[in-house]
């Protein structure tokens, strides 16, 4: 069973303590992480802001999350994952796989990837900013509106002194299906629309597409390729 380990901010720092980090988290002295002693190959960072350059380690699942100012140089790296983050760099490093997405103002650049891992200097998607954020609150707001209303035009309809009124309880479907189902993916698509265009660019370039056939029969047997 894999297991892995989690690092909040929190976690973070007190990993640093037990296990003597170089640096504060502070951008003219960031945590430096280069063993992982004390840690294994599967390492999970979600919401960070300190300062990181993590160097001169071998992982098998990295996934970078919801966080800032991070640096991955010189790693040996099967799956990497890097969602809804800023300020990230990815450099001199020899990936199989990755999967960049929700993120901005990041640098991918000098690195070796696996020649089927379908990258190329162009195909990591940008995409909009990802966390729980305002716009997650409004659509959680306009499902439980329109169940409301579709509760309560259906209540009316059942309750009707004269008996169940048949047009109400049909336009109350009708108008939850039309909210649930066109009006919020619709509102949903333009605001991510509106926050992929307020997106700051990312650097990607003088990445290389390489065999790893080595890297890639080293991990079969846990993935069972």
């Amino acid at each position: 069973m894999v297991y892995y380990i989690e690092f909040s901010e929190q976690r973070l720092h007190e990993y640093r303590n037990n296990l003597n980090w170089k640096g504060d988290g502070t951008e003219s002295n960031p945590i430096i992480i280069e063993s992982l002693e004390g840690l294994n190959q599967y390492l999970r960072f979600k919401d960070i802001k300190s300062h990181i350059i993590i160097r001169n380690v071998e992982l098998c699942e990295f996934y970078v999350q919801s966080c800032q100012n991070f640096s991955i140089e010189n790693c040996t790296v099967y799956y990497l994952w890097i969602n809804y983050c800023r300020n990230v760099k990815v450099e001199k490093s020899t990936i199989v796989n990755i999967d960049m997405r929700f993120s901005g103002a990041c640098t991918v650049r000098n690195n070796n990837f696996h020649k089927d891992s379908g990258f190329t200097n162009h195909t990591l998607e940008r995409k909009g900013e990802g966390g729980f954020s305002m716009g997650i609150g409004c659509d959680i707001f306009l499902y439980v509106l329109s169940l409301f209303f579709f509760i309560y035009f259906l209540v009316l309809g059942l309750t009707s002194p004269k008996g169940p009124n048949i047009p109400v309880i049909i336009i109350s479907i009708a108008l939850s299906v039309l909210s649930f189902f066109i009006l919020i993916p619709i509102l949903k698509s333009k605001r991510k629309q509106s926050s992929i265009k307020n997106l700051p660019p990312n650097i990607i370039e003088f990445n290389k597409l390489t065999n790893l056939e080595e890297l890639e029969k080293k991990y079969s047997e846990i993935y069972d390729i």
